[in-house]
């Protein structure tokens, strides 16, 4: 059971009480009186333990009062769709338009459609790193954009890495930074990131993928002590988990970036 309480100066407006097992973010509407909740709930699907991602949106001055509600759906409705699903991030980016970022264990997925049923697909697939074949149970990140008035998903995408003999590796969202500049550019600073393969970017420093609506998605991850780069992990067993990065970006296109370096 979770609470979210709306204060005001040290005084209690008002609060909501959720059935969740756990709220993960909160995003605040820039212009209107509106909030939105992202998280993961704790089911079972045929007996078998399962995660089920919802994000819900809410008048920020009357919690009671539900905008949306997205995902959530029961354990045994979810069909082939079984994977375990988690929203880590909710932000609404310098665009005004409303992002959410999380990660998937499988490519059996609800991400795979809008949010409210399990026929509608949104997702968006360039390359062999968002399109979920030859992939297992490793966790794949996963970002999208929502229709604010509805929560229904306009477009999403995976993103993961593959090994050197193309199996699917793990790109985790948990802990990560999450940034949408005015221009519709998402930046993820993501911790415990592997990709074997090189980055065809400037520097070598992050994968620029095309992503949602032809914008590029911008991934800097951790991995040994650096970049994103690491050849040698072929494996979740090679894998390293260190702080993410966080992003900032100014009105001058300046981009800041906080790097962690081990002593």
């Amino acid at each position: 059971m979770m609470k979210i309480i709306h204060l005001n100066s040290g005084i209690l407006i008002s609060e909501r009480t959720f059935e969740r097992s756990y709220i993960e973010d909160i995003a605040i509407h820039p212009f209107e009186d509106k909030i939105v909740v992202v998280g993961f709930d704790n089911k079972k699907r045929k007996n078998v333990p399962v995660q089920v991602a919802f994000a819900v949106a809410m008048d920020s001055k009357k919690l009671t009062e539900q905008v949306f509600s997205s995902w959530g759906f029961s354990g045994d409705s979810m069909g082939n769709d079984m994977a375990d699903t988690r929203l880590y991030r909710v932000s609404y980016g310098y665009n005004d338009k409303l992002y959410i970022l999380g990660e998937t264990a499988g490519g059996n997925t609800a991400f795979r459609w809008n949010g409210k049923d399990f026929q509608t697909s949104t997702l968006i697939t360039y390359d062999s790193y968002n399109t979920g074949y030859q992939t297992r149970s490793e966790h794949k990140m996963y970002y999208a954009e929502l229709n604010d008035k509805n929560g229904q998903v306009v477009r999403g995408q995976m993103t993961f890495p593959r090994t050197s003999s193309n199996q699917g590796n793990t790109n985790r969202a948990k802990d990560a930074s999450f940034f949408i500049d005015k221009e519709g550019i998402i930046y993820i600073g993501s911790g415990g990131t592997a990709f074997a393969r090189e980055s065809s970017s400037p520097g070598g420093g992050s994968i620029q993928g095309i992503g949602l609506s032809g914008n590029k998605v911008i991934i800097l991850g951790t991995s040994n002590g650096g970049y994103l780069i690491d050849e040698s992990s072929k494996s979740r067993s090679g894998l390293q988990s260190e702080p993410p990065h966080p992003f900032r970006k100014d009105n001058q296109s300046n981009l800041y970036l906080g790097i962690f370096e081990k002593p």
